[in-house]
């Protein structure tokens, strides 16, 4: 059923004799698919090719980008339709970060298959992020990693390495079947693999032992996404509008609990994590005086108009610590200034629940 709404949509009519062959869809920035890609002439090679497409890197439709078509629709449709409702908050921010890059902007669907948009995705490699970035290639393009912070899970900050690091691959590699199959591989392994075969055609690549399995699924997958996901509603799936990914920045001058941001903008510690995931802890870097904090979109006069609040609230944790040592905002007034490890901020963090609970004199504060 599948294949055959995919041969529909592609405007496929091939005859038998084409069955084993796989038809290559050139991109174009203009008009929708040709419909008459079987009255175009083959090419030396036995591609097909149609005149106009929608995508902005070559379609190639053989029988591993089908059934990776057929299990998206089949058995991953869940999973799928879950990676399509993420991509509407993230798609549009990326692909605006690939064009200020001179890249296709199709790329930005590297991401819907490395993590499914997933900010907080971890692989058994430990690769992290939308765009799984092991720790060797992200502080190659600047990504930070610390204690406090991974950049990786930063939707914006780890698009510009992504789209640095493919650049370069398309530069290495000069097509992009190979760029995509490093950026799975590592580069060393598929120049490699290319010595290997004396061939520089992923297609040909696939055909061989030089490449892992892993690697030869990984464009195929790829381009069944971008063809699932631009015709979403033609394979049943449904196009929810999510919220955009938008926001606004502030420079805090110290550490800041999220915690207490959230409570002077009027959103949840929730919305502060979603648009801050690369902070590890509730609690912005210690060491980084400006940092940029995003807070929800159009509520920034909010948190600055509520400042006077936040420092109402450190006034209070530097009176003198009352006789009872175990009063919330006594033990509290002793840790708030000192710069802790992450693992002592996180032990810490029952004891502000507990302030944000019991202490009236905190709470008014806030108000």
């Amino acid at each position: 059923m599948y294949r055959a709404i995919t041969y529909l949509l592609i405007g496929i009519g091939l005859s038998a004799t084409f069955a084993c062959t796989r038809a290559v869809v050139h991109p174009s920035t203009a008009g929708p698919m040709a419909d008459n890609l079987a009255g175009n002439a083959a090419d030396t090679a036995g591609h097909a090719y149609a005149d106009e497409a929608t995508y902005d890197i070559p379609m190639v439709l053989n029988h591993s980008v089908e059934n990776h078509i057929d299990y998206f629709g089949t058995r991953g449709r869940v999973m799928f339709q879950r990676w399509l409702d993420r991509s509407e908050q993230y798609i549009p921010i990326m692909k605006e970060i690939l064009r200020e890059n001179n890249l296709p902007e199709d790329l930005v669907y590297v991401a819907m298959i490395e993590s499914g948009f997933s900010t907080s995705a971890v692989s058994w490699a430990n690769a992290v992020g939308p765009w799984q970035f092991m720790t060797g290639t992200a502080k190659m393009y600047g990504l930070k990693i610390n204690r406090w912070v991974d950049e990786r899970r930063d939707p914006i900050k780890s698009t510009k390495a992504a789209a640095r690091h493919l650049r370069r691959l398309h530069t290495k590699f000069g097509a992009w079947p190979l760029a995509l199959a490093s950026y799975n591989a590592g580069c060393g392994r598929v120049q490699r693999a290319v010595v290997k075969t004396s061939s520089e055609d992923f297609w040909d690549l696939r055909a061989t032992p030089a490449i892992a399995s892993e690697t030869k699924n990984y464009v195929p997958k790829y381009m069944a996404a971008i063809i699932i996901a631009k015709n979403a509603e033609l394979y049943g799936f449904s196009a929810n509008q999510a919220k955009l990914f938008t926001y606004d920045e502030v420079a805090v001058k110290r550490s800041t609990d999220l915690l207490l941001v959230a409570r002077c903008t009027g959103s949840t510690y929730a919305d502060m994590k979603k648009l801050n995931p690369e902070l590890k802890s509730r609690f912005t870097p210690p060491s980084v005086k400006n940092y940029l904090l995003r807070l929800p979109k159009g509520t920034k006069e909010a948190f600055l108009a509520n400042s006077c609040a936040l420092s109402s609230v450190r006034k209070i944790r530097r009176k003198p610590a009352p006789a009872d040592a175990d009063d919330p905002l006594t033990l509290y007034s002793r840790v708030e200034d000192k710069n802790f490890s992450s693992r002592t901020v996180q032990n810490i963090s029952s004891l502000k629940d507990r302030l944000l609970a019991s202490s009236k004199e905190f709470m008014k504060a806030l108000k």
